[in-house]
């Protein structure tokens, strides 16, 4: 296990109300969409309950990578955040060009799945990034470390202000959702049981289809019985939700990335806390390019470059060029 053990255990609390948020949010557009004959702006919402439970299952599944996978080879690699696959203005033209009502909180609901793949795109990433960082760790690519890690935090960060933002509307819908405002479908208090497919109306499944959910998403997603209750349990889970992802969110903000990437191998302290042989310096010459020089521990130069450099990068990447050629450098003693 690479990340920190609160980190981890925080990550599986969120994993685990995501996935009772998905199945809720589920059962909720179920109702909604079996039972939008008697009132057609819960069509909306059927839409929008939709989106986020396809959303919310990836928003978990990230949170169970969490400290799974292993130092990653490729981390000379700069790491980037996938393309969105879903795209919520798609789904709100769909609900607007439809002849029934826009239940008024069915956009806030489509921003709350909207903000859930965000998250899932910017931990992914995260992921990625100190995956890299370790499997740069092993490797001893001090400039690859120090790259990856900064990808880390800035990934980070982002993480963080989706977090905030999706706790945010969390809490916002789980208030508009407390009190049922609809009878269920006759069909749907005897129970039913199948893939979110089979359940909603055509035109719904149309409109998610049109913003970017794939229909085998739409397919793994399990109903099984929807209780009279389905709006309670709707916004419990969301209150649940936002409660959690605050303190994921809390956790995250507290972890030391390079401390945990540090922590790969044999070693028992962070690489910057032991002693150092010796040490590469990038400075300005007189005539302002960059150099590097080779220090050893007491402070006396041991080499430096033979050339100048236009840029720092550049600097470093001769020194990181040098680190590798040395390794396996034979000796030669004529």
């Amino acid at each position: 296990m690479l990340i920190a053990p609160d980190v981890r255990q925080r990550a599986r609390e969120a994993q685990t109300i995501l996935e009772t948020l998905a199945q809720r949010s589920a059962e909720f557009a179920a109702a909604c969409g079996m039972s939008s004959e008697a009132f057609s702006p819960l069509r909306s919402l059927a839409a929008a309950g939709g989106f986020v439970s396809v959303l919310a299952i990836g928003a978990a599944r990230v949170k169970r990578r969490i400290a799974e996978d292993p130092p990653r080879a490729d981390y000379v690699s700069r790491t980037y955040t996938r393309s969105r696959r879903a795209n919520p203005e798609l789904l709100l033209v769909s609900l607007a060009e439809a002849p029934e009502p826009i239940d008024d909180r069915a956009p806030r609901l489509i921003a709350l799945g909207a903000e859930l793949e965000r998250d899932d795109a910017y931990e992914a990433a995260m992921l990625r990034a100190f995956e890299r960082a370790a499997g740069a760790v092993q490797a001893n690519a001090g400039y690859e470390t120090q790259s990856r890690l900064d990808e880390v935090f800035r990934f980070r960060g982002r993480s963080s202000d989706t977090l905030s933002e999706t706790v945010a509307v969390a809490r916002e819908l789980s208030e508009r959702f407390t009190v049922a405002e609809f009878d269920i479908s006759p069909q749907l208090r005897i129970g039913l049981s199948g893939s979110l497919d089979q359940i909603l109306p055509d035109d719904v499944l149309a409109a998610l289809y049109r913003s970017g959910i794939a229909i085998s998403n739409v397919r793994r997603v399990r109903v099984g019985d929807v209780r009279p209750t389905v709006a309670q349990e709707f916004a419990s889970a969301l209150t649940a939700a936002a409660t959690e992802l605050q303190r994921y969110s809390n956790a995250l903000a507290e972890w030391d990335p390079e401390q945990d990437a540090r922590r790969i191998g044999d070693a028992t302290l962070p690489i910057a806390a032991r002693p150092v042989a010796a040490t590469f310096e990038i400075y300005s010459d007189d005539e302002g390019r960059y150099r590097w020089r080779l220090r050893d521990r007491a402070g006396r130069v041991l080499a430096i470059a033979g050339e100048s450099y236009e840029t720092r990068l550049a600097a470093r990447l001769a020194v990181q060029q040098l680190e590798q050629d040395v390794r396996d450098a034979p000796l030669l003693d004529e």
